[in-house]
């Protein structure tokens, strides 16, 4: 009987709250429409036939030393809000899944941490990589979006890695138009990688 009475209970609730019960494990379509912007705009090149994105976001700095990398970069970026990073800091304190609702000009694929695991396994790494995603120019980490009160303004971590010892960090800066489109508007790099496991998840 009791058994009965949660599987009921958990019905009402489910019915009662399906949106806030699973908004937590979902990044918003304006997140989306960041991370494809800023591919199409910052990161995509001629070279490039394929974008390589890892499946859940993360960030590179621990949360103790985000507050000051953060004060950082907005000193450097004058335009950056208070309301933007303090929406960045929220949004990222765990890992998000990151699903396949992209509009990219390009073709992409999302990688698995478990693939990763595999193709990395042992030296070679990027051979293995590259014979897989032919046309990629490595992998992309994205962080949860931050934005402002009014959605004008969004702040993203980004960190591209397509080597051995080749990888880099960015903050990058993007703002809205007048037709609610995203424009790229500034980038700043903060540090560079060796290995995946520089990459908190």
């Amino acid at each position: 009987m009791r058994r009965y009475f949660f599987y009921f209970f958990l019905l009402v609730f489910l019915s009662a709250h399906p949106a806030n019960l699973f908004a937590h494990y979902i990044l918003k379509p304006d997140e989306y429409s960041v991370y494809s912007v800023l591919v199409d705009e910052w990161y995509y090149s001629p070279k490039t036939s394929r974008v390589v994105i890892r499946d859940h976001t993360a960030l590179s700095s621990s949360l103790d030393f985000l507050e000051i990398e953060l004060s950082y970069v907005r000193s450097v970026m004058s335009v950056l809000g208070l309301e933007t990073i303090d929406d960045f800091k929220a949004k990222n304190i765990i890992s998000y899944p990151v699903e396949d609702f992209f509009d990219l000009s390009v073709d992409y694929n999302i990688i698995t941490q478990r693939e990763i695991d595999g193709i990395f396994e042992s030296r070679g790494g990027w051979k293995r990589f590259y014979r897989r995603y032919q046309g990629a120019d490595g992998i992309l980490t994205f962080s949860r979006v931050g934005f402002n009160q009014d959605r004008s303004q969004a702040l993203v971590y980004v960190v591209t890695q397509w080597g051995d010892l080749a990888g880099t960090g960015f903050y990058i800066l993007l703002t809205k138009q007048k037709d609610n489109t995203w424009k790229f508007h500034r980038d700043l790099r903060v540090r560079n990688f060796w290995y995946f496991e520089d990459i908190k998840l």
